[in-house]
């Protein structure tokens, strides 16, 4: 939601009913597994 239509934490916060800090952790985990696994994948076929 944050990046595909733009909206701010607050915003999905009130959305979902989830705390914006639960957000911002989970987006920030996310964010960080992705960047892990792309990386695996450039040195595994880079």
């Amino acid at each position: 939601m944050k990046n595909y239509q733009h909206l701010k934490f607050r915003e999905i916060a009130e959305i979902t009913r989830v705390p914006e800090g639960t957000l911002k952790a989970r987006y920030h985990r996310a964010v960080e597994l992705l960047r892990q696994h792309l990386q695996s994948l450039e040195v595994s076929h880079g």
